[in-house]
Formats: C-alpha cells, structure tokens, sequence
C-alpha cells in the first residue's frame, strides 16, 4: 500500500449518505432492515464476526446489490 510520513497521506471519510454494496440474496424484504460489513464492498443482515454495522437498506437495485443509508451507523 501507499507508504509516507505520518500525515502525509490524505484520504476522503463519508459520514452520510447512502450506497451501493453487493449482497448475496438481496430481496425486497431487505429494505429497512440493518446490515453489517463483510468486507470491503459487501454488506449481510446478519451480524459478522466484527459486528460493524454499515447502515440500513433503503433500496435492493437488484438480487445482489443493495443501497445502504449509513448515516444512523457513523459516528
């Protein structure tokens, strides 16, 4: 990964908003409920080894994608 001197790196932090993530299974049922992170681009509702929640589901764009409010899950 990138290397430096501390602080010399700068990165962009979104503390609101929605987007989309893959999960497998998505259904209409999903939307409203909370998700949690798996990995870097994918989301499940049930809890993972962590449990980091990632938001809420606001829409299922397809059968494995979902738009994901984070805004109640930021801090």
């Amino acid at each position: 990964g990138p290397a430096g001197a501390a602080g010399a790196l700068l990165i962009r932090v979104e503390k609101d908003g929605a987007f989309n993530y893959s999960k497998a299974g998505a259904v209409a049922a999903d939307r409203g409920k909370q998700v949690f992170i798996v990995d870097d681009n994918t989301v499940s509702v049930a809890a993972t080894t962590n449990n980091l929640a990632a938001g809420y589901v606001v829409e299922v764009t397809d059968g494995s994608h979902v738009r994901v409010r984070i805004d109640r899950s930021v801090q």
